[in-house]
């Protein structure tokens, strides 16, 4: 019997469920803050904004690590 991943596969394949699931987390919190975004009346802008700032600082954070990881694991430069 040979090595498996948690989700059953065998170990000799990657597995990409924990990509797969930052991606869609990603893809799902950008469209959540454009459809904030794009709810805001004039009132809200006044009360809401710092905590949009706020959101979206976590946001691009995440996003930022997530491709840095990427480069190192899947592109990386090997010689």
């Amino acid at each position: 019997m040979g090595l498996e991943t948690a989700t059953g596969r065998p170990a000799s394949k990657p597995d990409m469920t924990f990509v797969i699931l930052i991606h869609q987390s990603l893809r799902a919190d950008a469209a959540r803050l454009a459809a904030t975004i794009a709810a805001l009346s004039p009132d809200d802008r006044t009360d809401r904004v710092a905590d949009i700032q706020a959101f979206f600082g976590h946001y691009r954070e995440q996003l930022a690590m997530h491709h840095r990881q990427e480069d190192e694991l899947f592109f990386s430069r090997r010689a």
